[in-house]
């Protein structure tokens, strides 16, 4: 709905009359602020909200999560495994592929600066800094530009509210204050080049690599929320047929630009698949890591199935008369009511997640909250009158982000360590075998600690330098106290050695050696992948730079011709 809602800037009511010309407040906006001005206020802005963590020093929910996650990732870093899959220093040294499972490509520079010494800390509010200034800056941007097309009165001052309220959005700062949910406020990267890129196919009526860009970000950026944004962007085709009819290229351009994302993400894509070939991980055992969807939702009419059938069919008939042949401000509208009640258990959960199990990724359906934000955005600038509700909406906001910041000092603060649950999370991609006996606790004393890891490496003598890890003088059959997942290699120097999984531990035998080598090395798989994706990214990026520069030169040489005439 988001995607339907924002690409249909083309409407008649985006007019003189939406957008008030005699309103002083946007004069003044329009006067004082250039594009520098505007991007140092978002970086004023960005700084600003990063602050309580830089005093407070401390994580909360999921940001302990990827605050070990970068620590992990930088100290797996080195020249010879630049782009770690493997997190063998994770939970206890036993090895984790959340490199694999977990796009790092934006973490990743972050990384390398906790390495050359700023402070792991230090390096991920500064990975929050870069999360939210680099929001609006796709937004400023690429909005930007839609309004530019539309030749919209005063577009800077425009533009310039409209991506106030999209990186203050409320939903958006609940996941990244609040739940400190990164990978899912990354996705507000890639929004507003997404839209960009359907505003120029169905309405440009052109051929556009801005869709092609905005969803190899978004898959580098939150796995949930690229399926949740691939729901609406079918929901928009679907809803758009007559269109698609109209010009049929429309297909056409789609296609390609899905194509080139599929190349370009199979550096993820075909390793998660040959991973889940090969082991037998707890996701893909059918547990619901978190429940039922329903059961996490907005708790409105207590789970049951057909109030919530009902309500949902009722929503969207409303939805579709009163958006049929309406302006563009109501179909904004409607598309954050409808956002709204998905986060509830109105909307019908129940069925869904039967009729489809996979739906259980979602997970907890108020993260649907966050994709309010666009429309969000565009819907209060069309909204807004005068400079009286302009400033209260801005006020509003910082109040709600004022309330959150005071929930989270007063909330109960996680433990930041390497070793501890955050550093795998639920556990969704350890082996199922070792999932349960990695989770153990007796008599309140977790069974997998230190304490035992000290003593795997007392009896084997065990060295480790990065992935590799060294061990001496083993005969006959060894469980080793590593993870077993395929792309390891064990090795005594003379020959390798093939290896199985025992209660999900690498186990090896029939072994006879004064010295032993496990290296994770990754696959052939893995290594093609690698290739075929970043070489076809360049190779995209640079094409589509060229041909930016050939439009630009026809544009000014038809600008040029036509002025000769005139």
């Amino acid at each position: 709905m988001t995607s339907v809602s924002t690409s249909n800037v083309n409407n008649k009511s985006f007019t003189k009359k939406t957008i008030e010309t005699n309103n002083i407040f946007l004069d003044k906006i329009e006067a004082k602020i250039n594009d520098r001005v505007a991007l140092l206020i978002f970086f004023a802005i960005s700084v600003f909200l990063i602050l309580p963590r830089f005093f407070l020093f401390d994580m909360y929910c999921d940001g302990a999560f990827h605050y070990e996650r970068l620590l992990a990732l930088s100290k797996e870093i080195s020249f010879d495994n630049l782009k770690p899959l493997m997190y063998s220093n994770t939970y206890f040294q036993s090895g984790y592929p959340l490199g694999l499972f977990y796009p790092d490509i934006f973490m990743y520079p972050f990384a390398v600066l906790a390495k050359f010494g700023i402070g792991y800390y230090n390096a991920i509010l500064l990975y929050k800094v870069f999360i939210t200034f680099t929001s609006g800056l796709s937004f400023y941007y690429c909005i930007g530009k839609v309004f530019k097309y539309q030749k919209i009165e005063m577009q800077r001052a425009i533009i310039f509210i409209s991506t106030l309220f999209y990186i203050l959005f409320p939903g958006r700062l609940w996941v990244f204050i609040g739940r400190e949910g990164l990978g899912e406020a990354q996705a507000y990267i890639a929004w507003p080049i997404i839209v960009l890129g359907i505003y120029e196919i169905f309405y440009n009526k052109r051929f556009s690599f801005a869709l092609f860009f905005g969803m190899i970000t978004l898959f580098n950026a939150h796995f949930v929320s690229t399926i949740i944004t691939c729901v609406f962007l079918a929901g928009y085709y679907i809803l758009n047929i007559k269109k698609i009819i109209d010009y049929p290229k429309i297909v056409l351009y789609t296609g390609i630009n899905a194509i080139l994302t599929i190349v370009s993400a199979l550096v993820t894509i075909l390793p998660i698949l040959e991973m889940q070939s090969n082991t037998t991980m707890y996701y893909m055992t059918g547990e619901k890591t978190f429940g039922l969807v329903k059961s996490n939702a907005l708790s409105l009419c207590n789970n049951s199935d057909v109030v919530s059938v009902i309500a949902t069919i009722l929503l969207l008939i409303v939805i579709v008369i009163f958006t049929y042949k309406k302006n563009y401000k109501s179909k904004l509208l409607m598309t954050n009511v409808f956002i709204l009640f998905t986060c509830t258990d109105l909307f019908f959960w129940g069925v869904l997640e039967a009729l489809i199990p996979q739906v259980n990724i979602i997970q907890f359906p108020v993260r649907m909250l966050t994709f309010c934000g666009l429309p969000f955005a565009l819907y209060l600038v069309l909204a807004h009158r005068d400079r009286i509700v302009t400033i209260l909406m801005i006020v509003s906001i910082f109040a709600i982000w004022m309330v959150s910041l005071t929930i989270l000092v007063r909330s109960p603060v996680d433990n930041m360590e390497l070793n501890d649950n955050h550093s795998i999370g639920q556990g969704e991609y350890l082996p199922n075998d070792v999932k349960d006996r990695i989770m153990e606790y007796v008599d309140g004393k977790r069974v997998w600690d230190n304490e035992l890891m000290l003593s795997y490496y007392d009896k084997y003598n065990i060295k480790r330098n990065g992935n590799k890890f060294t061990f001496d003088a083993i005969d006959g059959k060894v469980v080793f106290p590593i993870n077993c997942y395929v792309g390891y290699e064990v090795s005594d120097g003379n020959r390798t050695y093939p290896y199985k999984s025992e209660d999900g531990l690498l186990t090896v035998e029939n072994l006879k050696c004064n010295k032993l080598t496990i290296t994770y090395v990754g696959t052939t798989i893995q290594k093609v992948s690698s290739w075929i994706s970043y070489l076809s990214f360049i190779a995209i990026s640079i094409f589509a730079l060229y041909r930016k520069k050939k439009l630009r030169e026809e544009e000014y040489a038809l600008n040029a011709k036509g002025a000769e005439i005139e």
